[in-house]
């Protein structure tokens, strides 16, 4: 097994959430699932994601000057798939999905457990991937279905039914 791929199944053992990460530019939406975000700050309210360098998104980001953060729901691992599929472009992506705009022109999408808008704050590239931050400028909280989590190269289920 070669270095890199050892490093990544370590990485793996970190379980994280499932977001699907959103924005709008000249009337048309991007949007990736991504597990690399966090939560930056408190006060101010900041946080950060990682974009491959060789993204789309990124320059629609840039433009857009913002950015929204889906949090997915233990109900929408379709979704995420979707959203992680390199062979799909965008328009294909969000065709058939529900979703309104937020106060910064990001899509919502319906379904997610929370959502935060942001504005992009900053970029940095580094090693093969760009880090966004942003500051947090709306959020919200909705229903209370469990997350969807991802651990070990496969989606887990944190509610025992």
């Amino acid at each position: 097994m070669s270095a890199k791929s050892e490093y990544r199944k370590t990485l793996g053992t970190f379980a994280t959430g499932v977001t699907i990460i959103t924005t709008r530019h000249d009337h048309q939406n991007f949007g990736f699932t991504a597990n690399s975000f966090t939560s930056v700050s408190l006060d101010p309210p900041l946080v950060l994601f990682c974009l491959q360098k060789d993204s789309t998104f990124l320059v629609a980001v840039k433009k857009s000057g913002a950015f929204g953060i889906n949090i997915l729901s233990r109900k929408q691992e379709e979704l995420s798939n979707k959203f992680a599929n390199p062979a799909l472009m965008n328009e294909q992506r969000f065709e058939g999905i529900t979703y309104t705009l937020s106060e910064l022109n990001c899509p919502i999408i319906k379904g997610s457990i929370g959502y935060l808008d942001c504005e992009k704050v900053k970029h940095t590239k580094t090693g093969d991937h760009h880090i966004i931050l942003g500051h947090v400028r709306h959020f919200s909280r909705h229903g209370k279905t469990g997350p969807l989590v991802y651990y070990g190269g496969g989606y887990r289920n944190l509610i025992r039914e």
